[in-house]
């Protein structure tokens, strides 16, 4: 009996150490997810801008042709 004691407690001890690995495992990943899609919020960004800019210097262009 006290060695399925001492059993049951080794195996409650590797379950907390278990979950508090995953827990660390997944908060980290986590915050890898975050820095990712804020990385490509503002890639998304820059990409609607430089496609702003495209069509002022399109719109302009379009402007000069048709004025001469």
């Amino acid at each position: 009996i006290q060695a399925m004691k001492t059993q049951r407690i080794q195996l409650m001890k590797q379950m907390r150490e278990d979950a508090e690995k995953f827990r660390q495992w997944k908060s980290m990943k986590d915050r890898e997810v975050l820095q990712l899609k804020e990385k490509d919020r503002k890639r998304q960004y820059e990409l609607l801008k430089l496609e702003r800019d495209f069509q002022k210097q399109a719109n302009v262009l379009r402007r000069k042709t048709e004025e001469e």
